[in-house]
């Protein structure tokens, strides 16, 4: 019981902090991951074209 409540609590944790890292760093690389990934899609929309 104890051990699953600590793995809870730990496991809540690295949810918030994961969370924050979205949060903050998801904006700064949003425009430049939106640019990467299209131009991954093209590039797989041509070969599937093919």
């Amino acid at each position: 019981m104890l051990e699953k409540l600590d793995v809870n609590k730990d496991y809540t944790l690295l949810a918030d902090k994961q969370r924050y890292v979205n949060h903050t760093y998801l904006r700064k690389f949003d425009a430049f991951g939106f640019a990467i990934f299209s131009l991954f899609n093209t590039r797989l929309i041509r070969i599937i074209m093919l």
